[in-house]
């Protein structure tokens, strides 16, 4: 199961900068198990096409949490390849609790 995430990349201004080119207008999946962090952009991409079903090139933003739910990495194709964006608290905690409200309720 991959959720699709609704319209909440006002709240995090610092993904949005000219470098990394997260935009509103991407489509954002988000793997419902946990993952391993030490896994990189093989295992991840991997993921991506083999549970997720997607493919890596159509320009999705795929994000991952670990089992604690306090590390993030998302994956996202650009014009010069795979980039990995990794985060911790507090970013996550924010992010956890759009998502308790939005899939919860």
């Amino acid at each position: 199961m991959t959720w699709i995430l609704p319209d909440y990349m006002h709240l995090f201004p610092c993904w949005t900068k000219s470098m990394f080119h997260l935009q509103n207008s991407l489509r954002y999946f988000l793997y419902p198990l946990p993952v391993d962090m030490h896994k990189s952009f093989y295992t991840l991409s991997g993921i991506v096409t083999s549970t997720m079903n997607q493919n890596i090139s159509d320009g999705g933003v795929f994000i991952f949490m670990d089992r604690n739910q306090n590390v993030m990495k998302i994956l996202h194709m650009e014009y010069a390849g795979l980039v990995i964006l990794e985060k911790t608290e507090p970013l996550t905690s924010i992010f956890r609790n759009i998502l308790t409200t939005q899939f919860d309720s």
